[in-house]
Order: C-alpha cells, then structure tokens, then sequence
C-alpha cells in the first residue's frame, strides 16, 4: 500500500511542478491526404524522420510512398499533383498523412525553400 501512496504522490508532484510543459496535437487522422485508410506495414516496420528541403521551384518528381508517411510543413509552401485526385497546396504549420501507393509530386511553388519535418511509419 505505501507503495502505491508514493507513486502517485510522484506523480501529483510531477504535475503540479509542470505548469510550463504543454501540448498541442497537430494531427489526429486515420485517414491519407487523399481519404485512405492508414494501414501498417507487416513484418519488422521501422520509423525514419526526416527534414527534407525543397528549393524554390524544385519538384520531388513522380513517387510513391509505400507505408504511412507523416508530414509537417516548418517554412514555405508545397502544391503536390494527385493526378485524378487533384491537386493541394500546403503551407507552414499544416500537417497531413501522404498517400498510400499513389503516385504524385510535390513542387515548392512558394518564394522560400520549403522545409518539411517528415515520419515515415515503415520501411525506409
């Protein structure tokens, strides 16, 4: 029973003791970019996180991403072709899951590099 008693009071503790520490969700989704459901890679899956920057006018090129990728938008702009499923635009501070097996391609057509904060839940 004492032990019980102090680990909540540690944890009472730490609460109280945190008022600087906050959060704040950017994403809640399980969903893609393009409406599809988030599904998991089988097997041994790996998380890779990146910051990939993009220079004024540069394209990724047509790709595909394979596994759920996360991004976030931390500078400038991305307008990214879905082909048949149209084309978005995303700035700084937006965030979304990429598509699934569906090729596309990004292109910074913003005035500054763009630089995404990616997590690629899969293999790398």
């Amino acid at each position: 029973m004492a032990i019980v008693v102090i680990i909540i009071s540690v944890g009472i503790y730490f609460a109280l003791s945190s008022e600087e520490i906050s959060s704040q969700t950017i994403l809640d989704t399980n969903k893609t970019i393009i409406n599809q459901d988030i599904q998991y890679p089988s097997g041994s899956p790996q998380i890779t996180s990146k910051i990939i920057t993009i220079p004024v006018g540069a394209e990724t090129g047509k790709h595909i991403h394979e596994y759920p990728m996360f991004a976030y938008v931390l500078e400038g702009e991305i307008t990214v072709d879905y082909g048949d499923q149209g084309t978005k635009t995303f700035e700084k501070g937006d965030s979304f899951v990429e598509a699934i097996n569906y090729t596309h391609n990004g292109k910074n057509t913003g005035s500054e590099p763009t630089k995404i904060l990616t997590l690629l839940i899969g293999k790398n």
